[in-house]
């Protein structure tokens, strides 16, 4: 059972209604239609899910399982459903009683928001279906957690070839590279957010495109889709330079427009003495002449 989780109470993954008793929010969930779990799955947009396993089973054939990779494992084997095993499980298990302990170190826990944040901290290496060092399969949540505890996580860079932890990647990534955005299919790192979702709608097929309705151009993101047919196919030019007159798009075009009505050289080449308007005309310069 999906869920939601605001600080201090569950939230259901389908509707807006909040609980403070799990058994509360059980009852509720079950009396959504078919129609509300594809809407909400379809709007999700975080990269894991929490997940109530009380009552694992399977519910084509009804047979019980023990965890949640078994589970997912007895789906792809014996119903035949496609699993994209390199991206993880993409689910956080709990099981949600009185209890209130951690499934997978069996720690009691005094609240619920101090489980989850102790699950997402510690365990969040359950949502993958293999070791991400040595590509080891696991079929239990168990397993794969006691394996990423013991096994010598050290990765090389595929910038600088360093050897380093893997749990220090990121932080490598960011300070010395300037890649802050990671893959959520692999391990290749990017220095923005709309490199990264290129990599993930080409490689991994994770991103559906947006195509034009005018020409064959497609675009990640549907806003820069509304600004492409805004500009090139509507020729919209709402921008005015007061100098001039030359008109544009955006203050992003007009900006840059406006440099050629400033007689100051404010940007200077780190390989020689000359200066230029922008850094537009100084990286060109650099290109053409310091390659």
């Amino acid at each position: 059972m999906p869920f939601r989780w605001l600080r201090t109470c569950f939230r259901c993954f389908y509707c807006y209604e909040m609980f403070e008793i799990p058994d509360e929010l059980k009852t509720h969930q079950t009396q959504h239609s078919k129609d509300d779990i594809e809407k909400a799955i379809n709007n999700y947009y975080e990269e894991n899910v929490l997940v109530d396993v009380s009552n694992l089973s399977c519910k084509l054939c009804t047979n019980m399982v023990e965890n949640i990779h078994q589970l997912v494992d007895h789906l792809m084997t014996e119903h035949g459903m496609y699993f994209d095993i390199n991206a993880g499980l993409c689910m956080i298990p709990f099981e949600l009683d009185e209890k209130k302990q951690c499934i997978v170190c069996e720690i009691p826990m005094k609240s619920y928001g101090n489980l989850v944040a102790h699950m997402v901290k510690k365990h969040i290496n359950v949502t993958k279906m293999f070791c991400a060092v040595c590509n080891t399969r696991f079929k239990s949540t168990t397993q794969i957690c006691s394996h990423v505890q013991g096994v010598q996580n050290e990765t090389s860079c595929s910038e600088c070839s360093v050897n380093l932890e893997a749990s220090h990647l990121g932080d490598h990534m960011r300070g010395v590279h300037g890649k802050r955005y990671r893959c959520l299919a692999c391990w290749e790192f990017f220095k923005t957010h709309y490199q990264r979702s290129l990599h993930m709608a080409s490689i991994h097929k994770r991103r559906e495109l947006f195509k034009c309705l005018y020409c064959p151009r497609t675009f990640i993101f549907a806003s820069i889709l509304r600004r492409h047919i805004r500009e090139r196919h509507l020729k919209e030019r709402n921008a005015i330079c007061h100098i001039c007159g030359w008109k544009t798009f955006g203050q992003h075009e007009l900006k840059a427009h406006m440099v050629k009505h400033v007689s100051v050289k404010e940007h200077k080449c780190p390989f020689c003495e000359k200066m230029f308007k922008s850094k537009k005309n100084m990286r060109q310069h650099c290109v053409k002449s310091h390659q």
